[in-house]
């Protein structure tokens, strides 16, 4: 991993739990100034997101409850990348399982959604489905209608949230006020 002129040196670790999901590791680390800082880290897998985008121009995105947050939230497609299975793999596997095998997977980039606690690497991938292939558990929903919903009362996902602001940048969500449903 890249760094970007900052640095801190890993001096000694412990893993103090352990679970077949995820690990906790106490770390002591060297700090550019000298001094010695103590770290939490989750170790985790990495992970696929996948931005599903309909030929209509509509997301699907899912809703999930999740107990950490006491919550439904607002998610796109996802999965742990399995142990020896490179990211694009669980991408395919990931288009698949939504039952909208056969768009074509295209790349976004990476990113670490949580860096200041876990180790989890986001790779973040698109698809283009046709409009009856969007999967029956999943909503689609126009672009600006989301925008909308994002700035409203809608709790949405943090990797999700990054996905999408990646899919934007890579200009693959367009859409303008005048877009939104009435």
């Amino acid at each position: 991993r890249k760094s970007m002129g900052h640095f801190e040196k890993r001096i000694e670790g412990e893993t103090v739990w352990e679970s077949p999901e995820f690990s906790l590791r106490h770390d002591r680390a060297l700090l550019e100034d000298g001094r010695i800082a103590r770290r939490e880290v989750i170790d985790c897998p990495d992970f696929v997101m996948l931005l599903l985008k309909t030929a209509r121009g509509e997301i699907c995105l899912g809703e999930q409850y999740e107990a950490s947050v006491g919550a439904g939230l607002l998610m796109a497609p996802c999965a742990p990348v399995e142990k020896g299975e490179e990211p694009g793999e669980t991408a395919a596997r990931l288009l698949e399982a939504s039952g909208a095998a056969g768009g074509a997977l295209r790349f976004l980039g990476q990113g670490y959604p949580t860096p200041g606690i876990l180790s989890e690497c986001c790779h973040y991938y698109s698809a283009e489905i046709p409009a009856e292939k969007a999967p029956p558990r999943l909503t689609a929903v126009k672009w600006a209608c989301l925008r909308k919903e994002l700035c409203g009362e809608a709790a949405i996902e943090g990797r999700t949230l990054h996905l999408l602001a990646l899919a934007s940048a890579c200009g693959l969500l367009k859409g303008g006020e005048s877009d939104h449903a009435k």
